[in-house]
């Protein structure tokens, strides 16, 4: 059994009051074991896309970035590039937005840097055991941390049912191509309005799968090896993939990333999950959105899979039914916690314990 502390919480608490609850969970759950002297530790955050207003406030990290220096640590905030358009699809673009929105050196005392280098292709390969991957591509700063805490904004998601601490890690601490691999994209396709005849994917392709036609990049689907670094690597939006994975398949396909970010982290990975606005879509959804139901709190413990499951507890009792089926009615069941657990990535068996504030 995996114990869990929360503290109730809501958005529109003061910032001073959203800190102290956050550093009441980091003392009740004895956090403070993470940091060793000149430990660099990663601080996973999702700092949201323009025009989204739901995405996580970071007055939830004020407080936990000076803990982690007064231990002696040196903290960094960090995130990965999403797939698709996104003001957040290179290193430079992604500071830009963090700093932004708050998660900037000045406001919060500790540098973001993006995890997944530049262009979203620096990672570590981690062997896993799974049904899909014996081997995994985790974002390396992350990797190379000595320690991580994940702060994650949980939210439903279309295509993994919950955006909870397990998609932070399977999908937010992995590079772009590892990405591509969970969703299974197929061949990609260049769309030749967009194409400004560059040649980066020409130059970069490994298998010399991309020509240029008529002044416009093409690519040969015999050829390519569906590796993603062209859609990596295009700055115009012109290339994209299918993505072939979903529901129970693509949460599994997660799951397994998940396992490889923490394989060399055992002792020295913690998960708070920031259960405020929770909103249909995850934070890379650069729009406004209506929370489903109402702020419940935060949530800490060093399971990742006890933590989402928590969270899933206190809605199911507020509301009747989980996050997910509140926001897609028809969308995938939930396999994600228990296919973690079976991967010995934590335990379903849950004990949750209220945090007092004083």
């Amino acid at each position: 059994m995996s114990t869990v502390h929360w503290v109730s919480a809501r958005r529109e608490d003061a910032p001073a009051l959203l800190e102290a609850k956050a550093l009441a969970l980091w003392d009740a759950a004895g956090f403070s074991t993470l940091i060793q002297p000149n430990d660099l530790v990663a601080v996973k955050v999702t700092v949201g896309e323009p025009g989204n207003r739901t995405y996580l406030t970071p007055h939830v990290v004020k407080g936990l970035i000076r803990e982690i220096s007064l231990g002696g640590g040196r903290p960094f905030l960090t995130d990965t590039a999403p797939l698709g358009e996104s003001a957040r699809a290179n290193a430079a673009s992604h500071a830009l937005v963090a700093h932004r929105h708050g998660f900037g050196l000045g406001a919060l005392g500790a540098p973001f840097v993006a995890a997944d280098g530049l262009s979203g292709l620096s990672e570590v390969a981690v062997p896993v055991r799974g049904r899909h991957f014996q081997e995994v591509r985790v974002a390396a700063a992350i990797h190379e941390a000595d320690a991580l805490l994940v702060v994650a904004h949980v939210t439903a998601h279309l295509g993994a049912g919950l955006s909870g601490v397990l998609k932070h890690l399977g999908m937010g601490c992995v590079s772009r191509r590892s990405k591509l691999l969970i969703h299974r994209a197929g061949t990609p396709s260049v769309v030749a309005a967009r194409c400004v005849g560059c040649e980066v994917c020409v130059s970069s392709c490994p298998r010399s799968a991309v020509e240029m036609v008529d002044g416009r990049a093409w690519i040969d689907p015999e050829r390519c090896g569906s590796c993603g670094d062209c859609v990596s690597l295009c700055r115009q939006g012109a290339i994209s993939a299918p993505w072939e994975a979903h529901g129970e398949e693509l949460q599994e396909r997660m799951v397994e990333h998940a396992a490889g970010v923490v394989a060399a982290k055992r002792g020295r990975a913690a998960f708070i999950g920031v259960a405020l606005d929770l909103v249909a879509e995850c934070d890379c959804a650069g729009k406004r959105m209506m929370p489903l139901v109402e702020d419940i709190g935060l949530f800490a413990g060093w399971d990742p899979v006890a933590v989402d499951l928590a969270i899933q507890r206190m809605v199911r009792q507020r509301t009747g039914d989980t996050l997910e089926r509140w926001a897609h009615r028809a969308g995938p069941a939930l396999v994600q916690h228990r296919y973690a657990s079976s991967l010995g990535m934590g335990s379903e068996e849950v004990e949750l314990v209220e945090v007092a504030m004083r």
